[in-house]
C-alpha cells in the first residue's frame, strides 16, 4: 500500500492556525479527544510518530470533523 499522502485537487489549499497533536502508535482514542478539542476554525496535525502501518483517520473521523464544520451533516 502508498502511505503518501496527495491532494486530490489540482488546487488544493489550506490555511490556518495548527491545532496540534502526538499520538502514540494505534491509539485512535487520543486522535478522537484531539479532534473534539480543536477549535472549529484550525487545522488538526496528527504526529503518528511515523508509523505506516496503522490507520489514524478514517470514516468515523471524517465525519466528526466534518459536522464540526457544517453541524447539519
Amino acid at each position: 500500500m502508498d502511505h503518501d499522502m496527495r491532494c486530490w485537487s489540482a488546487n488544493c489549499r489550506m490555511a490556518g492556525p495548527a491545532f496540534t497533536a502526538r499520538v502514540h502508535t494505534a491509539d485512535i482514542l487520543m486522535v478522537g479527544k484531539a479532534l473534539s478539542q480543536c477549535p472549529r476554525d484550525h487545522v488538526l496535525v496528527i504526529d503518528g510518530q511515523g508509523e505506516r502501518n496503522t490507520a489514524l483517520w478514517g470514516g468515523i473521523t471524517t465525519i466528526a470533523a466534518a459536522r464540526k464544520v457544517w453541524p447539519a451533516l
